[in-house]
C-alpha cells in the first residue's frame, strides 16, 4: 500500500515507513512534513484539513483505495 497526502489541492510531502513484520496488527506508518520520528505536529495559524489517501490496499484478492480527510484545529 502506499499513502499520499494533500492540503488545499497541494502534494504534502511524507515518509512511509518500512513494513516490519513477525507482530502486532497489519499497519502502515507514515511522516509527513518532514517532521522527525518523535516529533510534535506544529500548530497551525489556522484549521487545516489534509486529505489521505492509501492506494493499493489489497483485501482478499482485490486493490482497494480509502481517503478519508483529517483537520488540524487551532485550539
Amino acid at each position: 500500500a502506499t499513502v499520499s497526502m494533500q492540503s488545499n489541492g497541494q502534494a504534502v510531502e511524507l515518509r512511509q515507513e518500512q513494513v516490519q513484520n513477525g507482530f502486532g496488527e497489519h499497519t502502515i506508518v507514515w511522516i509527513p512534513l518532514g517532521l522527525g520520528d518523535r516529533a510534535s505536529w506544529p500548530q497551525p495559524d489556522a484549521d487545516t484539513t489534509y486529505t489521505v489517501t492509501i492506494s493499493n490496499v489489497v483485501i482478499g484478492e482485490q486493490a482497494r483505495t480509502f481517503t478519508y480527510n483529517v483537520t488540524v484545529f487551532v485550539p
